[in-house]
């Protein structure tokens, strides 16, 4: 005897054995039972889901000469025929192939005939969105008033491209993805049936590459056992041709942690191993996906995934498009992992996210860390001794001493400290009202040190978010007095302020300003005005300093 595909001999039978798609064969049966058939049906969904399976069993319930709780006996004359394809009442036709007006034409013909043997003749076209323009107008009128014994049955993956003149005249039943889990169920009860002896893994591999369609998983577990023995895991991604879990989750790992090079010899290591790109990049986009979940369950930030995941889908695109879809994958994952040079908005809240994510894994971050460029130091050059985060050269002054003047300054050149002018200025900074919106007046920096409050409150952060600690840092305190902190931020800046107003960030400065500075404390961020910090001409800037006030040049 010839051997038979496992997805035609394990093809259901009765609507109980049709998996994940209960919805649907309980509302069949009921019309079964009380025999309000309709005359056009049509089911739609992804392929592999059981619309063929489910029209086959449809029409021999319809004609089943002793039907059961809705479902065909299996036994009777009507039945068997059903099962072996030998009914001339029941029809199947290939939309694809015979998809010109004059097969309709003569379809439209013989319909009229009464059927030979069973009570209804059945009409079960697939795919039947492949049908021409004409051919559908051919079908129309027919399949409004059909012959009281003629039935049909439609099968699409596309619905989208048939006309609603017909979408109109069926009842319509969506066919949804099968869920992993029950694909693996009914897996191991073939597996079982075929003696086979299998590792959970391997099976789990099959019903994840199977995307919700049993045929296809069925195929591939053709495939696979194929090779003889028990089914291992390592077989079934070699015959699928993507990469195993571990490698996955060093590619993640890599691209999670900027280690670019490494993300590129993975891939580029599958592409010579002959794997499927395009598998690999649906995979990984899956792995993604997961780690996102699982962040969001922790109450991680998610802000690295869901760029990762925007970027892959931008990858898959130009795969399907370029001829080269290598060079497309390659490009999605150097963009992935070199988050650390994106200076765009959602680059940034990706490095800050990314670095959170880092720090909570327990990683030590420094200015000398190759794998992870953080987003607060820069690498001083190879050559360069290295110094310390935060202390200074050892031959530096102190930094609350103003370095010495020239000896042979002129007697009007011999000024104060810059400081000290600041501190003689009005108190301009009293008048800023504290505000929460970020939209604060600007005034003049209290002093040049700053407060030891202002010290212990960015020290709390630290303790609860380095990242956060860090993005501060970026800005310049102007005024903490009287339960108001005012930090500006430079254009460079201005991109830090947002960061802190993600809601995770808000939230550890809030609740540090609280216990600092009070409970009714606001913080403010606002930028530095325009032509802040540009250079003046030597003579104006001499004259700024001797005088000790500010200088407005007009025209």
């Amino acid at each position: 005897m010839a051997y038979v595909a496992l997805y035609r001999k394990y093809r259901p039978r009765r609507f109980a054995d049709m998996v994940g798609q209960e919805h649907i064969t309980r509302v069949l049966k009921r019309q079964i039972e009380t025999g309000q058939t309709a005359h056009a049906y049509l089911f739609c969904g992804a392929r592999g889901t059981g619309k063929t399976s489910a029209a086959k069993i449809l029409a021999r319930a319809m004609n089943c000469l002793n039907p059961m709780d809705g479902e065909p006996c299996g036994t009777c004359a009507v039945c068997a025929m059903g099962d072996e394809a030998l009914s001339t009442d029941i029809l199947e036709i290939d939309a694809a192939s015979n998809n010109g007006v004059d097969e309709i034409r003569d379809l439209r013909d013989k319909i009229n005939f009464a059927p030979t043997v069973c009570r209804y003749k059945v009409y079960i076209i697939d795919e039947v969105h492949m049908l021409s323009t004409g051919a559908f107008n051919a079908l129309l009128k027919t399949l409004e008033e059909p012959p009281a014994h003629a039935k049909f049955i439609l099968a699409t993956t596309e619905a989208g491209k048939i006309p609603a003149t017909i979408l109109s005249r069926c009842q319509r039943f969506d066919f949804k993805r099968i869920p992993q889990p029950l694909i693996e169920g009914y897996l191991k009860t073939v597996l079982d049936d075929l003696g086979v002896q299998y590792e959970e893994r391997a099976v789990a591999a099959i019903a994840a590459a199977a995307e919700g369609g049993m045929r296809d998983a069925l195929s591939i577990l053709d495939q696979c056992v194929a090779l003889g023995g028990e089914l291992r895991y390592q077989g079934v991604v070699e015959t699928i041709g993507t990469l195993d879990q571990s490698a996955m989750d060093r590619l993640v790992e890599d691209l999670r942690d900027g280690r670019v090079d490494r993300a590129l010899a993975q891939v580029e290591e599958a592409y010579l191993a002959g794997k499927d790109l395009s598998l690999v990049l649906r995979d990984l986009m899956s792995a993604f996906c997961s780690r996102m979940t699982t962040a969001a369950e922790k109450k991680q930030p998610l802000e690295f995934y869901l760029r990762a995941i925007d970027l892959l889908s931008q990858g898959e695109t130009a795969m399907r498009f370029s001829q080269r879809p290598r060079t497309a994958l390659l490009a999605a994952i150097a963009r992935i992992a070199l988050v650390s040079r994106d200076d765009s908005v959602d680059g940034l809240v990706a490095r800050v996210a990314r670095l959170e994510d880092m720090i909570h894994r327990g990683w030590t971050v420094s200015a000398s860390d190759q794998t992870a460029e953080p987003l607060w130091t820069e690498k001083a050059p190879s050559d360069a001794p290295e110094v310390p985060f935060g202390d200074p050269p050892v031959d530096a002054p102190p930094w609350d001493q103003e370095p010495p003047l020239p000896s042979d300054l002129p007697p009007w050149e011999e000024k104060e400290p810059a400081r000290a002018v600041q501190e003689k200025k009005p108190a301009l900074r009293e008048e800023a009202k504290p505000v929460s919106s970020g939209q604060a007046s600007r005034p003049e920096p209290s002093s040049g040190k700053e407060s030891d409050r202002y010290q212990r409150f960015l020290e709390l952060i630290r303790s609860r978010s380095v990242p956060a600690y860090h993005t501060l840092r970026f800005g310049t305190l102007m005024d903490d007095r009287e339960n108001s902190v005012i930090i500006e931020f430079d254009k460079k800046g201005h991109v830090m302020a947002q960061a802190l107003r993600i809601p995770s960030n808000a939230k550890i400065v809030e609740e540090a300003l609280k216990e600092v500075y009070g409970p009714e404390a606001k913080i403010s961020y606002v930028d530095t005005p325009e032509g802040a910090g540009e250079e003046l001409p030597p003579l104006v800037e001499k004259a700024k300093s001797a005088f000790g006030a500010d200088v407005i040049i007009t025209d």
